[in-house]
């Protein structure tokens, strides 16, 4: 059963509005769980009703969530057109991540339909992944919210605060009525923070986290009608100095927030020091460049610490801090000890740069390494895809068979066999039988989760490897991308959870691949 929660979003210091919250009973991650949702447009009507229903007596304003997809369907806009009366107090979200380029011409289309008709837009999560000005300008979002991932890190990381004041000036600059929403606020650092970057700005931003409220079954209280204007506040400095002392006199305040200890040493405030000289937007505008780059960008000590890593890098380490310890990092990724060993290597060397071909979890990578200290403490890495000489398919893309004794972070496997793809070769020929495979493959490439791994095995035969148990969750998406394919391709699938070694799983996966593929035969010869 679902139900929703209200997570309350400040002006000033009262109640703006209300984001609404999916819930449903027995599922812990609903996140996961709507990715598997195949009719969008019908899931998120009906969670529209639902919410109009719950609150159609309070004089409420709500930000509710909908999927890019939804505004692709023609018969979900009419429905919304004939609620146009909830416009003036429902408010649609769509997350950036999820808006294809290829949707684009018609969901703005469809926004401006809406729009016409009073309906106001929201951008989420702007920021978690690489974000597009561009979009933001074209789209015309009445608010933007950016991404928690900013404001989790700006106590501890003065990295990350630069980064947010990189964005938020973007976002101001290119499109100055914006309304803002800062999410993810939830120690009283953050929320003093905040008040200084409003001040930096002059503008008001709205709020949202865990330091104002958390989500509650109920609405408790009534929203007051509150105008968005620009916030004048008078002239401030906008030089580094500013920043630097403004941002060191509220991190080093630890009269509050018991929980947030200060591990910090004193490399933080050398390289503050040495940015102290900049002009801080100019270098936040940098700095922003870096975090969302693909390549892999690193700043680290001669101990292999790293005091700075972008996006890329992040994501890549399966984490959202700035800043971490040699140990933090060989808790995510073992391997990194062999990255310790060649940056050692590298500053003693006493070598200004140098760019060599490294295997990192059985990837190359071309690493430029570049000294930035007199004394050999500090170096910079940046890294690229190499070029792969070996195991990826000229068909496919994917991966071809290897030694899959590295993958230690799969949590379960899926074996996938192509079901009758022998007697389509037959039949049609080999391009035939090409095209079917590239079908398939474009369905999984589009489909599964991006950090699933999908290996081809054999002719027909495929793996993913995935970093969840959610079997549940797997097998429904896969059931899906075969209700996608049906009448060109099909194939039969097993998933195991890794419990021993990656091969047994392997094994065990092909079991139950087999099973399904002799029902699912069975069934043909009862048709």
């Amino acid at each position: 059963m679902y139900y929703n929660v209200y997570q309350p979003v400040y002006y000033k210091d009262e109640i703006f509005s209300y984001e609404v919250l999916l819930r449903k009973n027995g599922v812990e991650n609903i996140s996961e769980h709507i990715t598997t949702i195949v009719n969008k447009s019908l899931f998120d009507y009906e969670c529209i009703v639902r919410t109009v229903l719950e609150n159609k007596d309070k004089e409420v304003l709500l930000f509710v969530n909908i999927h890019p997809e939804s505004l692709l369907n023609s018969l979900f806009v009419e429905h919304l057109l004939k609620m146009k009366d909830v416009f003036s107090w429902v408010y649609f979200e769509l997350i950036e991540s999820e808006i294809k380029s290829c949707d684009v011409e018609t969901i703005k289309e469809n926004m401006y339909v809406l729009r016409h008709q009073g309906a106001k837009f929201a951008l989420d999560d702007f920021g978690a992944n690489f974000s597009n000005i561009e979009r933001l300008i074209n789209f015309e979002f009445e608010f933007v919210k950016v991404d928690a991932c900013f404001i989790r890190n700006i106590s501890h990381s003065y990295f990350s605060f630069s980064i947010l004041i990189g964005v938020l000036n973007s976002i101001t600059n290119s499109f100055p009525d914006s309304n803002i929403v800062i999410e993810g606020i939830e120690t009283k650092k953050q929320h003093q923070v905040v008040n200084a970057i409003e001040i930096y700005l002059k503008k008001t931003l709205l709020r949202q986290g865990y330091y104002y409220g958390y989500p509650e079954r109920d609405i408790g209280m009534s929203v007051k009608e509150i105008s968005l204007q620009l916030l004048q506040i008078g002239n401030q400095s906008k030089k580094a100095f500013f920043w630097r002392n403004l941002y060191l006199d509220i991190i080093s305040d630890d009269s509050d927030d018991s929980d947030d200890s200060d591990d910090s040493d004193d490399s933080d405030h050398e390289i503050i020091n040495l940015l102290s000289h900049a002009e801080k937007g100019a270098f936040s505008e940098v700095l922003m460049k870096i975090d969302s780059m693909d390549a892999l960008f690193l700043l680290k000590n001669s101990c292999g610490d790293i005091l700075y890593h972008n996006k890329s890098n992040r994501v890549m380490l399966g984490t959202d801090k700035f800043e971490l310890s040699q140990r933090e990092v060989l808790n995510l990724n073992s391997n990194y000890a062999n990255c310790v060993d060649s940056d050692k290597y590298f500053l003693n060397s006493k070598k200004i740069q140098s760019q060599v071909s490294e295997v990192f979890d059985g990837e190359h990578f071309d690493v430029y390494r570049i000294n930035i200290s007199d004394d050999n403490s500090q170096m910079i890495s940046i890294i690229t895809k190499g070029v792969e000489p070996i195991n990826i398919d000229y068909l496919t893309g994917f991966f071809t068979r290897h030694d899959f004794s590295k993958y230690t972070w799969a949590k379960s496997v899926t074996f996938i066999d192509l079901d009758n793809l022998k007697r389509l070769n037959d039949k049609h020929g080999y391009d035939y039988a090409d095209e079917m495979i590239l079908r398939f493959s474009a369905a999984l490439k589009e489909h599964v989760r991006s950090s699933d791994l999908i290996v081809r095995y054999g002719g027909d035969e495929f793996i993913i490897f995935h970093d969840t148990e959610d079997v549940n969750a797997i097998t429904k998406r896969l059931h899906m991308i075969n209700v996608f394919l049906k009448g060109s391709i099909q194939f039969s699938f097993g998933t195991s959870i890794v419990n021993t070694s990656l091969l047994n799983t392997i094994s065990l996966a092909s079991g139950v691949m087999q099973k399904m593929k002799r029902r699912r035969k069975q069934n043909e010869c009862l048709i």
